[in-house]
């Protein structure tokens, strides 16, 4: 098992991660099923986290997606 504690991104970080997209282009990747973006792993006071690794999965995926 390790010890790496899991890492998360507010939806600003989230943002500027992917260009500095803005809070509805945020909006419509998370509920557009096909972009398959994934939805937030936690909500703590309204505030929306991604995991990094969800994130860094989803990377992955698009450039598999894009190779191909």
């Amino acid at each position: 098992m390790s010890n790496r504690q899991k890492l998360y991104c507010t939806a600003t970080q989230v943002r500027r991660r992917y260009g500095g997209i803005s809070e509805m282009g945020l909006w419509r990747w998370i509920n557009d099923g096909k972009t398959g973006f994934p939805k937030p792993d936690l909500v703590v006071n309204g505030r929306r986290l991604w995991s990094e690794d969800s994130l860094d999965a989803f990377d992955a995926r698009i450039s598999i997606e894009e190779a191909a």
